[in-house]
């Protein structure tokens, strides 16, 4: 099934890159080619076809709307780590190691790890960006793994699960109407009053039937007794005042170092992956991603109809936003994206000039997920720059 999967819907577009490089600091420059790249656009032109639902085991039609995490997951985070996998296999399996010295975008010598160059370069020759590309050796090796075996019953289960729980809302009765009429009349007491107030509650069952699906009627009616009035109904409860919902979060502007209090909590303990922080040691890419997330719950009162866009935070330049899509022919309309984006002029977008990150495009300084956010932070630890000195 995998090869059938590939075989059908990538092997037409698939291509062959080349780049003359040297693969480790002995080495000499000589020509390289990555065999079957496809790129992200047909893997997503894949997905659209439902042409993995015999690999995941349940149908993927129409899930993005149903679950849009869990389509998410499988199409944009399952991608990235095949990205991750073929830049992997440049260093494991084809032994690009160790760094070169390269020119950044403003001039300044920046180390770079050479398979993250290997894979920039192959991307180039191709016209495609670093992210956009994987290998049919990383697809295989991915759809063929117990990983993956473990995720696809893990995604079915929310499927069924999510699926399940619709249904059951969906086809849930109304509960009945019961409409009650007092019980004690009598006939050579008030017939006619008896007949009267069996008249006023066919009535009420008419104006009440009329909009509820499910009404249950009972009429009694004895001999054994009097009329009899019903006891008045108590009075209705003042209705209490209605409590306004509580206001978005304000947008918070770019804070000095002792003015962050909570969103952006002291790390603790400095891992290897987080070396680089700083001079107070509230950044790191734990702080980032632990602000991603809080954005992304914060999105749900943060942004709608009435406010499509909106910042949660800044901090050194990471700006913390969520968008509400809107337009008419989004297929996930209403749904609320969050990023990180990184702001010209800042101290952020500094510190990708130093480490010869291009931020040329929009999408190139836009962060869409956690996964994006580590594969960042390792540019910036693989270029060995002291961000400390950076202000």
């Amino acid at each position: 099934m995998v090869n059938h999967a590939w075989l059908t819907n990538f092997a037409r577009f698939a291509q062959s890159p080349q780049v003359v490089m040297a693969k480790n600091n002995t080495s000499m420059r000589v020509p390289f080619i990555l065999h079957s790249v496809v790129s992200q656009k047909e893997w997503m032109r894949a997905w659209r076809r439902s042409a993995f639902d015999e690999l995941v085991e349940f149908d993927t039609s129409n899930l993005a709307n149903k679950d849009q995490d869990l389509y998410r997951e499988i199409t944009s985070y399952t991608w990235s780590e095949l990205n991750d996998k073929t830049r992997d296999l440049l260093q494991t399996k084809y032994g690009f190691v160790g760094r070169e010295q390269v020119p950044g975008d403003n001039g300044t010598i920046v180390p770079t790890a050479r398979a993250n160059l290997a894979m920039q370069r192959l991307a180039d020759d191709i016209k495609k960006k670093t992210l956009e590309i994987v290998s049919k050796e990383a697809f295989t090796a991915f759809f063929m793994s117990d990983e993956f075996i473990s995720r696809r019953k893990q995604w079915k289960g929310r499927v069924e699960k999510s699926r399940s729980s619709k249904h059951v809302e969906a086809v849930a009765p109304s509960p009945p109407v019961v409409i009650g009429v007092p019980t004690g009349i009598s006939v050579h007491a008030n017939f006619a009053n008896a007949v009267a107030a069996a008249s006023a509650a066919s009535a009420a069952v008419s104006s009440v039937a009329s909009s509820t699906a499910n009404v249950s009627i009972m009429v009694a009616v004895s001999a054994a007794e009097p009329v009899t009035a019903p006891p008045p109904a108590p009075p209705a409860p003042s209705p209490l005042p209605s409590q306004p919902p509580p206001p978005p979060p304000s947008i918070i502007a770019e804070l000095d170092d002792d003015e962050m209090q909570q969103d952006a909590p002291v790390a603790e303990g400095v891992k290897e992956k987080d070396a680089l922080v700083t001079d107070t040691d509230l950044l790191s890419e734990d702080v980032l991603k632990d602000n991603f997330a809080k954005t992304s719950e914060w999105a749900h009162v943060g942004v709608g109809p009435d406010k499509l866009e909106a910042t949660r935070f800044v901090i050194e330049g990471f700006q913390f936003y969520s968008k509400y899509r809107a337009t008419a022919s989004a297929k996930t309309k209403g749904q609320r994206d969050s990023y990180c984006g990184i702001l010209k002029g800042s101290r952020a977008e500094r510190w990708c000039n130093a480490a010869g990150i291009s931020l040329k495009k929009k999408s190139d300084s836009t962060l869409r997920s956690k996964k994006d956010i580590e594969r960042f932070w390792a540019k910036l630890v693989d270029a060995g720059v002291d961000l400390r000195s950076i202000q």
